[in-house]
């Protein structure tokens, strides 16, 4: 008898773990063909612009040259080291993106089909494999920077709770502490732990008083990088739709995406009317269906997951990005959950899967390079001037294999493209008079043109704006090598106190 349960056991192990290995395997060869993809817009500032010592992602800013105050050390290493593997090669960045998009596949699985939520097994792989092929995680598949960004935390997290779920704490603290790490959108696991633990009613007996500390010291550690920079302005009060547009928006995506590529994009680009009703009407249905059945803790629990969710960027403090597809992806886990727990029907789910996936192949051809990604970003948002610009960028560094001095190998002379740059940089600030990067991009190349007269005001402007020890130090060799030896003194005494 026990030799037939061992084998009965066994067996069950057998079908999960194909189970598995499908779903990362489909998963991993719809998203396989972006290998061929270049780099598309931040890949620039953050893979082929400068490398970096590989510990120092741990001590300064995920963006060094800007003033924005994120800590997401364990992304930048993924990047970091592959850059030591590899160079510039963009086709590994892609694979390891479509392998992190797998994985997630799996952990998605991994906790719908937990005895906790009451899914069917068949349904709960369904709805992983809707998840990963859905253009939101396409959206973070694609682009190498800004979509790791954003897989790495959600990986970690889902990890995370499954482990706390499961009471496997150590490793829970662990996924937590790397997720952390990733990116802010972690400040919400605690929440969802707390959720979770309601859902079985044994909140008393959990070690909250660990995960606190961690998140305390990660506090510690943002304040000793950023010394005080940290600024938040509440944005609420201003915008107090913000919120409930980002509710609408979230929705919007997840159920009635659109085919074309809509990056980050304003309301009055996203929002449409006969989406939005068919939204609602969504919500409609699974209210009545709510109200018939029997698992509304559950119903509940999804709802305040996919709420949750979208916390960190729900417009209640200023965003650099108000709107993005990225920014749903976890809460995506929360109606699906929510959608499998009102309805079992394979059919609908097998569409969605389908259509999703059809949307996310088409969604590839937008990555191709930053020129192509470019174009489509400033069809689908044409009064966004600067977008103007970067293209116009794009077209030029493309047509010349333009590189800057500091990107540039020993044996390139690129002199006549550089002083093209400056004319394409000036024509930007334009456009956008403010914009750090092309502030500091056009203060460096007019130092490497040794146009020491324009280049000083360019760095007087950025440190207006910015107390970037760097940039003193530039504007004191700039003042140098101009004959303005007592100011560059000045300067770099200024540096020094910063």
């Amino acid at each position: 008898m026990k030799l037939k349960n061992k084998a009965v056991t066994g067996l069950c192990w057998h079908r999960i773990l194909n189970r598995y290995l499908w779903l990362f395997s489909l998963v991993f060869l719809l998203y396989l063909p972006s290998i061929r993809n270049g780099f598309v817009y931040d890949d620039h500032a953050l893979i082929l612009q400068k490398s970096v010592p590989i510990l120092s992602v741990f001590t300064q800013s995920h963006w060094p040259d800007l003033t924005v105050t994120y800590y997401r050390p364990v992304a930048r290493l993924t990047m970091v080291v592959q850059k030591w593997l590899h160079g510039d090669n963009p086709w590994p960045y892609h694979l390891f993106n479509n392998f992190l998009a797998g994985i997630m596949a799996c952990w998605v699985y991994a906790i719908l089909r937990l005895p906790l939520f009451t899914i069917p097994n068949g349904l709960a792989w369904g709805g992983a494999l809707l998840f990963a092929v859905h253009p939101i995680t396409a959206s973070c598949v694609y682009p190498i920077c800004s979509g790791r960004e954003t897989l790495l935390p959600v990986l970690f997290i889902l990890a995370a709770v499954y482990a706390w779920i499961n009471s496997a704490y150590f490793f829970c603290l662990a996924m937590f502490v790397l997720a952390l790490l990733s990116k802010e959108l972690a400040l919400i696991t605690p929440l969802i732990f707390w959720l979770t633990d309601h859902l079985k009613e044994r909140i008393h007996r959990r070690p909250y008083l660990p995960v606190m500390i961690i998140v305390l010291v990660y506090f510690l550690i943002r304040q000793l990088i950023f010394k005080g920079q940290e600024h938040y302005q509440i944005a609420i009060f201003n915008d107090p739709w913000g919120p409930f547009l980002t509710i609408i928006y979230t929705l919007q995506t997840i159920l009635t995406p659109f085919m074309e590529l809509y990056y980050e994009p304003w309301v009055a680009v996203w929002f449409s009317g006969q989406r939005t009703l068919i939204c609602l009407s969504i919500i409609l249905i699974m209210i009545c269906l709510f109200i018939k059945n029997k698992h509304k803790k559950l119903i509940l629990f999804w709802s305040a997951w996919f709420l949750t969710g979208m916390l960190m960027t729900a417009n209640l403090l200023v965003q650099e990005a108000r709107f993005a597809e990225r920014y749903g992806l976890f809460s995506m886990v929360g109606l699906i959950g929510m959608l499998l727990t009102l309805v079992n029907a394979r059919k609908i789910l097998w569409g969605a899967i389908l259509a999703s996936a059809v949307i996310s192949i088409h969604r590839a051809e937008y990555f191709k390079n930053d020129l192509v990604f470019q174009k489509q970003w400033l069809q689908t948002s044409p009064k966004f001037h600067i977008l103007r610009s970067c293209y116009q960028l794009a077209v030029f560094e493309n047509k010349y294999s333009v590189q800057m001095p500091w990107e540039q190998g020993k044996n390139q002379n690129m002199t006549p493209h550089w002083k093209k740059a400056v004319r394409h940089y000036r024509i930007a600030l334009q456009d956008a008079p403010d914009n750090l990067n092309l502030l500091q991009r056009l203060a460096r190349l007019y130092l490497h043109l040794k146009k020491y007269d324009l280049c000083i005001p360019v760095f007087k402007t950025l440190l207006e704006q910015t107390a970037d020890p760097v940039f003193y130090s530039y504007l004191a060799c700039a003042c140098a090598r101009n004959n303005e030896t007592d100011q560059a003194v000045v300067w770099l005494q200024e540096g020094f106190k910063h």
